[in-house]
C-alpha cells in the first residue's frame, strides 16, 4: 500500500486562484487611492486635510490661562482655524459637521497670507525649507463665490490650465444672515393698516430673512407692495429680493396675488443696521391690527443656506 501523503487536485486548485486573486489585489486596490506619484499623493492629501478642517472643524486657540474655539476673537493665540460652528463651546469638538460660522469665515478672510499658508499646512517641507502650494479656497452657489456680509468668499490664486491640480468638493451650510418667522397676526401697524413695522436694536451682520404666514387679504388682489428703512425706500432685486410660497410648492420668485395660506419671504441684502433702525414692510389689500413694532433682533436666528466648499491644491 503507497501511504504517502497526497494533496488533492481541488485544494492545489483552489489555493492558487486564492494567492492569484490575493496579489492581484494587493497590487491594484492601493493604485485606486495612491497615485503612483509622491507629489501628487502630498497635494491630494492636503487638499482632503484643508476641505476637513474647515468644515469640520471649529478651530482652537490657547495662551496657556485660557483657550476655546472663538479663534476668530484671539488671533494672536490661535492654533488652528476652523470654519465649522461651536455647537459645543469650549471644547474641541462640533456635534454637527458642514455647517460653517458667519463670523469665522469672515474673519479667514481677513487673514493674512502667511498665517493661512502655515495653519492649513499648505506647504512642503523639503530640507528644512517650507515651499507652499498654490490654492484656491472658495464657497460657491451656482458656481459663483457666496456673497457674506458684502464680501465674497474666495481665498488664493487663480490656477492656470499648465498645472495639475488636485480639487475636493463638499458641500456646506453657511451661515448668511438671520432669519425670524412671524405670524401676521403677531406683527402689528404702526400707522396704516396695511403696513407692518419691525425695529432692529444693534449692527446686523448678513442678510436679513422674513417670513411672514397667515395674512388677513381684504382683496383677492391683495400684493406686496414696498419696504422702507428708516424711511427710505429699498430698490427691489438692488436691495432685496422677495419669494412666495403656496401650500404645495417651496418658496418661488414673488408674483401676486397674495393669499392668506401663503408664506411671504423677504431677504433684504447685507449692509450694516443704525441702533433703532425702522423697517416698515408695506402691502395692499392686507391688514394688520394696530400696535407697536416688533424687535427683530430679540428673536432672530442664524440663517443657513446650501453652499459648495472648492478646495484646490497645486504644486
Amino acid at each position: 500500500m503507497d501511504d504517502r501523503g497526497q494533496v488533492a487536485f481541488d485544494f492545489l486548485l483552489g489555493m492558487g486562484l486564492f494567492l492569484v486573486a490575493f496579489i492581484f489585489t494587493m497590487q491594484f486596490v492601493p493604485g485606486l487611492f495612491i497615485s503612483d506619484s509622491t507629489d501628487e499623493t502630498g497635494i491630494a492629501f492636503t487638499a482632503y486635510r484643508t476641505a476637513t478642517v474647515l468644515s469640520e472643524d471649529p478651530g482652537w486657540w490657547d495662551n496657556s490661562i485660557k483657550k476655546g474655539t472663538d479663534w476668530e476673537d484671539h488671533l494672536s493665540s490661535s492654533t488652528r482655524i476652523g470654519l465649522a460652528v461651536d455647537t459645543i463651546p469650549k471644547t474641541r469638538l462640533t456635534d454637527t459637521i458642514n455647517l460653517l460660522s458667519m463670523n469665522k469665515s469672515l474673519k479667514f478672510m481677513q487673514l493674512d497670507e502667511d498665517t493661512v499658508v502655515t495653519k492649513l499646512g499648505l506647504y512642503d517641507n523639503i530640507n528644512g525649507k517650507h515651499i507652499r502650494y498654490g490654492y484656491n479656497i472658495s464657497l460657491n452657489q451656482d458656481g459663483k463665490p457666496i456673497l457674506l456680509n458684502d464680501t465674497l468668499f474666495v481665498r488664493g490664486e487663480i490656477n492656470t490650465d499648465s498645472v495639475d491640480v488636485f480639487k475636493i468638493e463638499r458641500l456646506a451650510l453657511v451661515e448668511t444672515g438671520t432669519f425670524v418667522e412671524y405670524d401676521a397676526h403677531s406683527i402689528y401697524s404702526n400707522g396704516t393698516a396695511n403696513t407692518t413695522t419691525l425695529s432692529i436694536n444693534g449692527s446686523q451682520k448678513g442678510k436679513m430673512v422674513i417670513d411672514i404666514s397667515n395674512f388677513t387679504t381684504t382683496s383677492p388682489n391683495s400684493s406686496f407692495e414696498n419696504i422702507y428703512m428708516d424711511g427710505t425706500l429699498l430698490s427691489n432685486s438692488a436691495d432685496y429680493v422677495v419669494y412666495l410660497k403656496n401650500s404645495s410648492n417651496g418658496f418661488e420668485n414673488y408674483s401676486s396675488p397674495i393669499m392668506s395660506e401663503n408664506t411671504l419671504r423677504l431677504e433684504i441684502y447685507p449692509m450694516t443696521f443704525e441702533n433703532s433702525s425702522l423697517v416698515k414692510i408695506e402691502f395692499d389689500n392686507v391688514t394688520f391690527v394696530p400696535g407697536p413694532a416688533v424687535e427683530y433682533t430679540a428673536s432672530k436666528e442664524p440663517f443657513y443656506e446650501l453652499a459648495q466648499m472648492m478646495v484646490k491644491v497645486w504644486k
